[in-house]
């Protein structure tokens, strides 16, 4: 027989509960050894922590973009590249070239009524180091 989830061909196969017995589980699945240890978290690999860094590793090494998209662009749909939004870098062009007229962020802030100051300083920052690089 196989493996349910790996499918290799094993003489050992362990009938594992998908709902555990002590919760009224009836059904099982065959699983190797190494699976069915993986299932009950026996090599500590399983934690939500481990699982979401291996989860967003895989998402990377396939080029998705991970997390919010900064202000002036949006992710393409298969959010593996930035799509420039042109309202938005026509703000973001205003706030560098007042900045470079010698304008603190604070008051670059109140000019564009942005409510906070942190996101005005990040989007000049980006746009300074010509974000994002191709």
């Amino acid at each position: 027989m196989n493996c349910w989830e790996c499918e290799k061909e094993s003489v050992h196969l362990h009938d594992h509960h998908v709902v555990p017995r002590s919760r009224g589980g009836t059904k099982t699945v065959s699983l190797c050894q190494l699976c069915h240890s993986k299932a009950h978290h026996r090599n500590k690999s399983m934690s939500t922590s481990q699982l979401t860094k291996e989860g967003l590793e895989r998402k990377r090494a396939k080029g998705y973009l991970l997390g919010n998209a900064p202000y002036g662009y949006k992710h393409n749909d298969d959010r593996t590249k930035l799509i420039e939004l042109p309202e938005e870098q026509k703000i973001i062009a205003h706030a560098v070239e007042l900045r470079k007229g010698g304008m603190n962020i604070a008051a670059i802030t109140r000019e564009l009524g942005f409510p906070h100051q942190q996101r005005v300083r990040r989007m000049v920052n980006r746009a300074c180091l010509n974000f994002p690089e191709d």
